[in-house]
């Protein structure tokens, strides 16, 4: 996947390539994690729903559309069904990136925050 980077305007401001699969809505999962964000876009909050059929390693960091890291937790072992909070509240509006690092396999969602 190809991520461009736009001003308000629309003029792009730079680009990166990734391999990361990307989601918009709670209504599409990744595959392999059940991944999910409920609700998104957001407003004060959202939740990383995620499924794990083994005990992984598993952390998250949420980057901003100039790729700067606005949160991250490391969340250690986890298994089964999760679901990770994210409080958006003081990431201002606009679309953000949320990395989940599972093992050794990263997948990433978009994130609208309102």
């Amino acid at each position: 996947m190809v991520v461009m980077v736009a001003d308000g305007a629309g003029a792009i401001l730079g680009g990166a390539h990734t391999e990361s699969k990307a989601v918009s809505s709670n209504d599409q999962t990744i595959d392999g994690f059940g991944l999910s964000l409920t609700p998104n876009p957001a407003f004060d909050v959202t939740y990383v729903n995620v499924n794990l059929d083994e005990k992984s390693e598993v952390s998250m960091k949420i980057v901003n559309q100039m790729g700067q890291t606005v949160a991250s937790r490391n969340y250690g072992e986890l298994s089964g069904k999760q679901v990770l909070p994210v409080i958006t509240q003081d990431f201002g509006t606009g679309l953000f990136f949320v990395q989940m690092q599972i093992g050794n396999k990263q997948e990433t969602l978009k994130l609208m925050v309102k």
